[in-house]
């Protein structure tokens, strides 16, 4: 039984630790005003890097994890596809290491 959990958990706690790595940071927060028919990505560039993140929002949230320390450019935009699409809207924020950086927004026309 032992053997067979074993590598469970050491599943596990590695996805654990993936979560937080050292010298990265978090970005996380709220969309407000989507609906269960338009799918909303949040895409956060840093342009110094040239690197992206792409995350769901799920249930009005969203969590982007192991990012780069960095100042990112960040919108909230339909997902690719989707027949139902609304204005994206974009700001700008800095992650840094260690830390969550929240960034909510506000869709006005879904």
């Amino acid at each position: 039984m032992i053997r067979r959990l074993l590598p469970l958990v050491l599943l596990l706690a590695g996805a654990a630790h993936a979560a937080s790595m050292e010298g990265f940071g978090e970005l996380a927060g709220r969309v407000r005003g989507t609906q269960p028919d338009a799918l909303a990505v949040v895409f956060a560039h840093e342009p110094e890097r040239d690197v992206a993140y792409t995350v769901f929002v799920v249930d009005g949230r969203y969590r982007a994890t192991n990012l780069f320390p960095g100042r990112y450019r960040v919108t909230v935009r339909p997902a690719v596809g989707q027949l139902k699409g609304f204005t994206p809207v974009t700001t700008e924020i800095t992650v840094a290491a260690g830390s969550t950086a929240r960034a909510d927004f506000a869709l006005a026309d879904v």
